[in-house]
C-alpha cells in the first residue's frame, strides 16, 4: 500500500469509531455525555437556530408545526448521517486497500461495495474481495446489522419516551384548559370538588412520578426535548412550570395534608430542568412575572377555596419566591431555547 492509500484506509477506520462512538453514546448509554465528536447535538443546535431565525416572522400557527417537523425530521437527519457516514468510512478503507479488491476502482467503486456490504447484500455482481478486504467487507455487514438493530430499538425508546411524556400532560390540559397556570390548577381542583388532600396528593404524586421518568428518558435521548407536544397550547414544558408553580404555591401557604408532596413534586421537578438546562449547556434565565401584590391575591383567593393554613404572608412570599427561584430560570432558559412560551403563574 502506497502512503496514500494508508491515509485513506486510517481516515476511513477513524470516521467509523467516531459513528459507532456516537451510536453507541446515543442509544446505548443510558446516561448524559459530552458532545464532542457527536453529530446529533450538533445538528439540533443550528437547525434550532436557523428555524427560530427563519421564522421569526412567521405567523404563529405556521412557525408551530414547522417547529413541531422538527423532532422527527432531526431523527431522521441524525440516523442518515451515521449510514452516509459508515458508508463513506467502509468506501475509504476499500478504496485503501484497493489492491486486494477486484475490479480496482476508485472510491465511487468502494463505496458502492461498502453500501452492499452494510445492507448485508453480499458482494456486487462482477466484483471480488480478497484478502484484507474480504475481512472489511465482513465487518461492514456485522456493523450495518448492528446498526440497524439499534436504530430500531433507537425508535422505540423514542416512542415510548414521547407517548409516557404527553399522557399526563393531556389529562392537564383537560382539567385546566388552555394555557394552565400554578393557579389555575389549584382552582381547578376546588371548581371541580375534590377533596383537597387526597385529590392533590395523588396529582402531585402522579407528576413527581412523572417528572423522574422523563428526567430519565430526556437525559439519555436529548432528542426528545425537540418534540412538541401535540397541543400548542400546553406544551411539555409549560406544564411543567404550572404544576411547580402549583407545588411552590402550596408550600408557601403551608396546606394541610399536601405540603410535602407539593413540596417532593417540586423538588423533582425542579432537578428536571436544572439538569436538562446543564446538558443543553443554557445559562438560566429568570422570569420577572412575580410580585408581592399579585402572590398575596392569589393567596387569598386559595384560602377562600380552601387551601393553605394561617401562615404569616410575609414568611409564605418569601418561601413562595424561594422555591420558584429553583426552578423558573433553568425553565425560562429551556423554553427560549425550544421556542415555547412558559407559564403564567398568577393566571386562572
Amino acid at each position: 500500500m502506497s502512503p496514500a492509500e494508508v491515509a485513506e484506509a486510517v481516515g476511513g477506520l477513524a470516521l467509523i469509531a467516531v459513528v459507532l462512538a456516537d451510536v453507541f453514546r446515543s442509544v446505548v448509554l443510558p446516561r448524559p455525555s459530552p458532545r464532542t465528536l457527536r453529530f446529533g447535538p450538533w445538528i439540533g443546535i443550528l437547525a434550532m437556530r436557523g428555524v427560530l431565525r427563519w421564522t421569526r416572522r412567521w405567523p404563529a400557527a405556521r412557525r408551530h408545526d414547522l417547529l413541531g417537523a422538527l423532532g422527527p425530521l432531526l431523527l431522521v437527519l441524525e440516523l442518515l448521517i451515521w449510514v452516509a457516514m459508515l458508508i463513506l468510512g467502509f468506501g475509504l478503507i476499500l478504496d485503501g486497500l484497493r489492491d486486494s479488491m477486484k475490479p480496482a476502482g476508485g472510491l465511487g467503486d468502494a463505496a458502492y461495495v461498502a453500501v452492499s456490504a452494510l445492507l448485508t447484500l453480499g458482494l456486487p455482481s462482477g466484483f471480488e474481495a480478497n484478502g484484507p478486504a474480504r475481512t472489511v467487507v465482513g465487518i461492514a455487514a456485522l456493523a450495518g446489522l448492528g446498526v440497524v438493530t439499534l436504530t430500531v430499538t433507537f425508535l422505540l425508546a423514542i416512542q415510548g419516551g414521547l407517548t409516557q411524556r404527553e399522557a399526563l400532560v393531556l389529562r392537564l390540559r383537560a382539567r385546566t384548559g388552555a394555557r394552565p397556570s400554578g393557579l389555575a390548577i389549584l382552582v381547578a381542583h376546588a371548581r371541580l370538588g375534590d377533596e383537597h388532600p387526597p385529590a392533590l396528593v395523588e396529582f402531585f404524586g402522579e407528576w413527581e412520578a412523572w417528572s423522574s421518568a422523563v428526567l430519565l428518558t430526556h437525559r439519555a435521548f436529548p432528542i426528545l426535548c425537540y418534540f412538541r407536544s401535540t397541543d400548542a397550547d400546553c406544551e411539555w414544558l409549560a406544564a411543567l412550570g404550572a404544576v411547580l408553580d402549583a407545588a411552590a404555591l402550596l408550600a408557601a401557604l403551608g396546606a394541610e395534608g399536601t405540603t410535602e408532596h407539593a413540596t417532593l413534586c417540586h423538588r423533582v421537578g425542579a432537578r428536571l430542568v436544572a439538569d436538562l438546562a446543564r446538558q443543553f449547556k443554557l445559562r438560566p434565565s429568570w422570569n420577572p412575572e412575580l410580585d408581592e401584590p399579585a402572590f398575596r391575591a392569589a393567596a387569598a383567593r386559595l384560602r377562600a377555596a380552601g387551601f393553605g393554613a394561617r401562615v404569616d404572608p410575609e414568611a409564605s412570599w418569601q418561601r413562595f419566591s424561594d422555591l420558584r427561584s429553583r426552578h423558573a430560570p433553568p425553565l425560562g432558559a429551556l423554553c427560549d431555547r425550544f421556542a415555547i412560551e412558559p407559564p403564567r403563574w398568577g393566571a386562572a
